[in-house]
């Protein structure tokens, strides 16, 4: 029970950016394991073993956890992928779109795909 209150308040704890690349999988003998999704968060996060467990402390009672213990693994944390800043879309790609999507009969349909296009377009997913 300990393990699920500790997922729920994970973020709350360590902040938002470690808990995107981390997850705690259980406290067992003093030691709280933690999963990380990579060996480069793994090894910033080696520098912080002792903040993570006196944040952990902290909310749960002191000395509960005496080690933290970082491991690679599958994470189950949903990403939250990353927010690249949009671009301006340029007139000819406005044209394309609006010529892409001219031959649309439904109104709903067809602004939706123009809306999906330009988004697209906006965060530079497409090359010209």
């Amino acid at each position: 029970m300990e393990s699920v209150r500790l997922r729920a308040r994970w973020a709350e704890l360590v902040g938002e950016q470690i808990a995107l690349h981390t997850e705690p999988e259980r406290i067992s003998r003093g030691r709280l394991i933690v999963r990380v999704d990579n060996s480069a968060w793994l090894t910033q996060l080696s520098f912080f073993r002792q903040e993570i467990a006196a944040k952990v402390n902290g909310w749960l009672g002191s000395g509960r956890v005496g080690e933290v213990v970082l491991m690679v693994g599958r994470t189950e944390q949903p990403r939250i992928r990353e927010i690249r800043p949009e671009r301006e879309v340029s007139d000819d790609d406005r044209a394309s779109v609006d010529e892409l999507v001219e031959g649309l009969d439904d109104p709903e349909v067809k602004a939706a795909l123009k809306s999906l296009l330009m988004r697209d377009l906006r965060q530079g997913r497409r090359s010209r």
